[in-house]
C-alpha cells in the first residue's frame, strides 16, 4: 500500500479528487520548441542488456556480506557501447573478490552481478552525507582485483589471446590469469572472442574450449595442439564437405532448383530501378547485416566489401512479393563481429536505413538477427528517431519469431508422429525469446508434463523464479526443473526428449549425449549444437530429428528480386550471395522479415520494441495461422 500511495499521486491537473498520476521515476525537462528531453532517472534503476536493475537491490545484498561496511554500485560506460556495473566496497578487512562475486551469484540473477569490483578505504561523500557517484573513480582496467598480480603475456599465441580479449571486453590490457566470465564477459561477447580468434590463427576453434579454459594461459595451451592437426583435419573437412553436398539436402543448391522460377537476378541498382519508376514501392522492409563467412569466401578484407560493394551505406539488395505485399531487405555496411562493439555506429546504419526504408515506401522496419539485442531491444533506434515523424516504425520481429518457434514445434512432433503430452521440454536460453517461446507454447499448445530451464548464465534463483508465474498464469501443473551451469549444460538436459534451443552460445549442446529419439527445434545464431555432428549421427542411426526454428512457409511462393552488382558477381559464388538474400524453398520466409509486412498490413499485429509481451506473441501467432502459415519443412544450414 505504501509503494501504490508513493507512485500514484494526486493528479494537480485535475478537476477530480481521485484522479491520479502514475510517478514513473523519469526526469526530463520542458525544450522551448515544446518537447520534452529524457535526463535520466530520478532514482537508481538503470537499463543493462534489455534489462531493468535497481542498483540499490544490489547494495542492499553487497551490505549483506559480513566483511563489507558499506558499497555503492553505478553503471559505468567507459568503453561506448560498453555499458556494465561496477560495484565499489569499502571493506572491513583485505577481502577476495571471488569470494565476493560468489556470495552474490547465491542471491543473485546474473545480469544483476557487477562486471568490475573496486575496493575503497570510504565511499565518496557530498556536503550532505549521501554518497557522491559522480565521484567514484573510473575503474583502471575494470579494477579486477585478481588475486593473482597481473602477469603479462610470454608466447606469441599468449600475446594474440590478450590483444582479443582487451579489444572484445574494452579494457587497456588482460593478465594471462585473469578469468574471461569475471572480467565481465557475456555469452555475446565470447562468441565474438572465439569468432575473432579464428580469423587471427586461420584455424577453427570451439566456444567449448572458452568455456573450459576461461584464462589466456589455459586457452594458449588448449589451441595449441590445433595448429598440429590442422593440416589432415582442413584435408578431411574438404573431403566430407564434398561428400555432404552430394548425400545430403543444404540450403545452398549448387544446381538450379523449383525455386529459381520465383526468383530473378538483377544486375542494376534496386533503388536506381525504384528512382526511375522500373520498380515499384514496397509495404515493409527488413534490416540485415553482413556475415563474417563473406570474409572467408573472397579473401576480400573488410574495408573493401564495405568500400567496393557498399560505399559504406545501406544496400536495398532484394524485394520479396507475397500476397500481401512487398518486403525490401537492406544490408548494412558493417560485419556481424561489429555490432556490439560501436553502439552509435550501428544506430547511425539503422537509421540510415530506416530512412531509405521510408523513402521507396516502407510502413515497418524489421530489425532482424542480432540487431535487436544489440539496440536494446530496438529501444535505443527509438530515442534516436525521436522528432521525426517521417520515418517509418521499427519491430524487432521477436513476437513472430517466438510464433515461429512454436510453429516449428508443432511441425517436428507432428513429422515424428509424437505428442507433446508425453514429452520432457527443456529450454536453452531463457532470453527474450526463450522465455516468450515458452509462455507462448503454454498459452497455445497442450501442456507437456515437465519442463527444464536452463539459461548458460543465468543463476539457479533467476530461474526459478519463473515457476509461480508458469504455475499461476499459464496453469502449469507439471514438474519443472531448473538446471544451471557455469561451463558446459548440465546433465538435466541430456534427459530431456525435446529440446528448444535460443541462446547466443554456438555449439554448446553435444549432439553425442542427446538420448535415441531426441527432437531439436534450434532459435539460436549460430546453431547451439554442431550440424556437422548433428547430420553425421542421422546418416549413421536416425535417432535424432532436428530443424531450424525461425522459418514460416507462405500458403504461395514468394517472388523475389536480387540485385547482383559486378563487384559481388566477381568476387562472391552466386549460390552463396542468392542463399543469403532468400531461403531454397520459394514458400520459405523467415519469421523476423515477415513480422514487418504483417505489422505494416494488420493492425492486430502490433510491432514489438522492448521485451515482448505475451498477449503480442499470441496476436502473431493465431494471425499467423489464420493467413494460412505454417513452419518451414524441417532444416538445418550447416
Amino acid at each position: 500500500l505504501q509503494i501504490t500511495q508513493e507512485k500514484f499521486i494526486p493528479n494537480p491537473f485535475s478537476n477530480e479528487p481521485d484522479s491520479r498520476l502514475y510517478k514513473t521515476g523519469d526526469l526530463a525537462r520542458y525544450l522551448p520548441d515544446g518537447n520534452l528531453e529524457f535526463l535520466g532517472r530520478i532514482d537508481h534503476q538503470v537499463k543493462i542488456r534489455g534489462f531493468r536493475i535497481e542498483l540499490l537491490e544490489i547494495e542492499a545484498v553487497l551490505t549483506q556480506h559480513p566483511d563489507v561496511l558499506s558499497a555503492a554500485v553505478i553503471d559505468r560506460e567507459d568503453t561506448p557501447g560498453n555499458k556494465r556495473l561496477v560495484a565499489y566496497v569499502v571493506p572491513q578487512e583485505e577481502l577476495a573478490i571471488s569470494n565476493l562475486r560468489d556470495f552474490l551469484n547465491s542471491k543473485l540473477p546474473d545480469y544483476m552481478i557487477p562486471s568490475a569490483f573496486v575496493p575503497l578505504q570510504a565511499l565518496p561523500l557530498t556536503p550532505n552525507g549521501k554518497i557522491d557517484r559522480r565521484a567514484l573513480p573510473t575503474p583502471e582496467s575494470f579494477q579486477q582485483e585478481q588475486e593473482e598480480n597481473f602477469v603479462p603475456p610470454r608466447t606469441p599465441a599468449e600475446t594474440i589471446l590478450a590483444a582479443i580479449w582487451a579489444e572484445v571486453l574494452g579494457l587497456t590490457r588482460v593478465g594471462i590469469n585473469d578469468n574471461f566470465f569475471e572480467l565481465g564477459g557475456s555469452s555475446l561477447q565470447a562468441a565474438f572472442l572465439v569468432s575473432k580468434l579464428e580469423e587471427a590463427i586461420n584455424r577453427k576453434v570451439s566456444i567449448k574450449l572458452l568455456f573450459g579454459h576461461p584464462t589466456i594461459a589455459e586457452l594458449a595451451a588448449a589451441i595449441a595442439p590445433l595448429s598440429r592437426r590442422r593440416g589432415d583435419a582442413e584435408t578431411r573437412r574438404r573431403g566430407d564437405a564434398e561428400t555432404r553436398r552430394i548425400e545430403i539436402p543444404r540450403q545452398i543448391s549448387l544446381t538450379p532448383t523449383k525455386a529459381s522460377e520465383f526468383i530473378q537476378l538483377e544486375p542494376h541498382s534496386l533503388l536506381s530501378l525504384f528512382a526511375v519508376g522500373q520498380l515499384a514501392s514496397v509495404d515493409a522492409a527488413a534490416l540485415g547485416y553482413l556475415p563474417l563467412s563473406f570474409l572467408k569466401e573472397t579473401g576480400l578484407t573488410r574495408q573493401q566489401i564495405l568500400q567496393d560493394w557498399f560505399d559504406n551505406l545501406p544496400m536495398w539488395y532484394c524485394v520479396m512479393q507475397t500476397q500481401w505485399g512487398r518486403i525490401a531487405c537492406l544490408i548494412l555496411p558493417i560485419f556481424e563481429d561489429q555490432l556490439y562493439r560501436d553502439s552509435q555506429k550501428l544506430v547511425k546504419l539503422v537509421v540510415e536505413a530506416v530512412t531509405m526504408a521510408g523513402l521507396i515506401g516502407a510502413k515497418t522496419v524489421s530489425l532482424t538477427g542480432l540487431i535487436p539485442s544489440a539496440t536494446d531491444y530496438g529501444s535505443a533506434i527509438v530515442k534516436a528517431m525521436e522528432g521525426r515523424h517521417n520515418l517509418p516504425q521499427i519491430t524487432t520481429g521477436h513476437a513472430t519469431t517466438c510464433a515461429t518457434v512454436v510453429l516449428t514445434f508443432k511441425k517436428i512432433l507432428q513429422v515424428s508422429q509424437r505428442s507433446l503430452e508425453g514429452e520432457k521440454v527443456a529450454f536453452i536460453g531463457l532470453g527474450s525469446i526463450g522465455i516468450s517461446t515458452l509462455r507462448l507454447m503454454l498459452s497455445s499448445l497442450v501442456h507437456p508434463p515437465e519442463i527444464i530451464l536452463c539459461d548458460i548464465y543465468s543463476k539457479r534463483e533467476f530461474l526459478e523464479n519463473l515457476q509461480p508465474e508458469l504455475i499461476s498464469a499459464y496453469g502449469f501443473r507439471g514438474s519443472i526443473r531448473v538446471a544451471t551451469s557455469a561451463s558446459e549444460l548440465p546433465p538435466e538436459i541430456y534427459d530431456a526428449t525435446v529440446i528448444i534451443g535460443a541462446t547466443n552460445v554456438p555449439d554448446i549442446l553435444d549432439i553425442q549425449r542427446l538420448k535415441p529419439d531426441t527432437l531439436i527445434v534450434d532459435d539460436s545464431g549460430p546453431h547451439c549444437f554442431s550440424p556437422e555432428l548433428a547430420i553425421k549421427r542421422f546418416e549413421e542411426h536416425q535417432d535424432i530429428l532436428f530443424t531450424e526454428g525461425g522459418v514460416l512457409q507462405a500458403p504461395h511462393p514468394i517472388e523475389t528480386v536480387i540485385y547482383l552488382p559486378k563487384s559481388i558477381k566477381s568476387n562472391l559464388n552466386q549460390d552463396l550471395w542468392q542463399a543469403y538474400s532468400r531461403p531454397t524453398s520459394p514458400q520459405d520466409i523467415t519469421g523476423c522479415v515477415m513480422s514487418s509486412l504483417l505489422s505494416s498490413r494488420f493492425d492486430g499485429m502490433e510491432p514489438t520494441v522492448g521485451l515482448v509481451n505475451g498477449k503480442t506473441c499470441v496476436q502473431h501467432y493465431q494471425g499467423l495461422e489464420q493467413l494460412g502459415f505454417q513452419a518451414a519443412d524441417l532444416h538445418c544450414n550447416g
